[in-house]
């Protein structure tokens, strides 16, 4: 009898990988060489004077760098291959040049093309590179043309940053006037109180001469009136000692006004930039300044550093005082 010899077969052992682990490996081993050679080939065209953007790896469309120099714009696949590259990449290129409207389409490949591939790409308007093509003078060569507008660009982000220089210059001294008038003319209500409050204290005397006068001639009738009705005299007497004491404490209680803020710890002319407030009526020492937004004048801490609310316009600014 013969002995039925059995098939081996072979053991099965777990996957030593996490989930994912080795196909990811190997995609991205196998995407490495492909992603270096699109910054290779991107590389060489910004020292063409290109403006390069690289697209994502996926959903490009066979599009994997695009190049714009002024109103040019070029696309460009990029084929890191050992065989040479085919009819089929021209093809892509060619239908996403017309997708993206774009003016020039190129296939640079890092060996060199099919015959077929050389045969059909100029009928398409398709240019084909090698990677050591990319040299100065070459048919993509915008290395001077990319100077220009670089050298306009920059010319233009000066005009620019000087331009808004001046309207914040502009605009700081048209704020400044504003905080300027709006203290003078609290300094002018000020001066007008002051001047109110001096005019009635000089009228104050003449007020108390009177009423000691009065006083006077009102407690010799009280006094003849209290020998035959001393009721009603009691009563008057009251009556008339509330009344004159209302006047008096009245004219005893005018305060002179208060000055402006600024002017509470410094000279008059005082800016408001760097004008302290350290009366006792406003608590801490503080300093005016005015909104960068409405001009409005803000009282704020010393020492203040952070992010200030005008009450005015509702909006937020940075302060350092």
């Amino acid at each position: 009898m013969r002995r039925r010899h059995r098939r081996h077969r072979p053991t099965w052992r777990p996957n030593t990988y996490p989930k994912g682990r080795a196909s990811n490996a190997r995609d991205s081993s196998a995407a490495a060489p492909g992603h270096d050679f699109e910054r290779r080939v991107a590389k060489r065209l910004e020292e063409l004077g290109w403006d390069v953007s690289l697209t994502p790896s996926s959903g490009d469309g066979g599009v994997d760098v695009i190049g714009r120099c002024g109103a040019a714009m070029l696309v460009v696949q990029c084929k890191d291959w050992a065989n040479p590259v085919g009819y089929s990449a021209v093809q892509e290129i060619h239908a996403a040049r017309d997708l993206l409207r774009a003016s020039l389409a190129a296939v640079i490949s890092a060996n060199s093309f099919t015959k077929s591939a050389r045969d059909r790409a100029p009928h398409l308007n398709v240019l084909l590179f090698t990677i050591h093509d990319l040299q100065p003078g070459c048919h993509i060569d915008r290395t001077k043309e990319g100077d220009e507008i670089r050298a306009r660009r920059r010319t233009q982000n000066e005009a620019e940053a000087a331009e808004q220089a001046r309207q914040r210059a502009a605009w700081e001294a048209s704020a400044r006037r504003k905080a300027e008038d709006a203290l003078a003319e609290e300094w002018q209500r000020y001066d007008l109180t002051l001047a109110e409050y001096d005019r009635r204290q000089a009228v104050r005397g003449d007020k108390l001469t009177y009423i000691g006068l009065g006083a006077t001639a009102v407690g010799l009738g009280l006094i003849w009136l209290g020998q035959s009705r001393p009721w009603l005299a009691t009563i008057l007497a009251f009556i008339i000692v509330a009344i004159g004491w209302d006047h008096v404490v009245k004219l005893f209680k005018q305060q002179p006004p208060c000055p402006p803020a600024h002017a509470r710890s410094g000279a008059r002319n005082e800016s408001p930039e760097t004008s302290l407030a350290s009366d006792a009526t406003f608590g801490a020492e503080r300093r005016v300044a005015p909104c960068i937004h409405c001009g409005e004048l803000l009282r704020l801490p010393a020492g203040k550093k952070g992010s200030v609310t005008c009450p005015s316009c509702s909006k937020s600014a940075w302060y350092e005082t």
